[in-house]
């Protein structure tokens, strides 16, 4: 069983238990003292000795800008390639433009922009 999994349903318990406990029909809830454990697993990703390497040995200006978009912007490749300039939206607070993931279908290409200006 995935841990979400096993975690959700230890929530339903506990919740369940509360629920028993709150209508007098148990003294004591015994969900919560059950200990959720859960197998610390590494996460996938670059350390950034690696992710600097990775972008130096790249020599196209086009694809290490796409590069650049999917890595800080978090998109995937196929957002990325439909990625153009009006995907970009105002922050409502802050200063800079966010993307919108809501892309449309259009074929864009990789586009710098300016974060410090609306």
């Amino acid at each position: 069983m995935c841990d979400t999994t096993k975690r959700t349903e230890l929530e339903h318990l506990r919740q369940f238990f509360r629920y028993c406990q709150d209508r007098g029909w148990l003294a004591k809830n015994r969900a919560k003292s059950i200990k959720q454990t859960t197998a610390v697993e590494e996460k996938f990703g670059m350390e950034p000795d690696e992710e600097s390497r990775l972008f130096a040995a790249i020599e196209d200006p086009a694809l290490r800008c796409f590069c650049n978009l999917m890595r800080h912007a978090g998109l995937r490749i196929s957002d990325a390639t439909e990625f153009n300039a009006s995907n970009l939206i105002a922050r409502v607070c802050g200063k800079g433009w966010a993307v919108n993931h809501r892309l449309s279908t259009c074929a864009g290409s990789c586009m710098t922009f300016d974060r410090s200006t609306k």
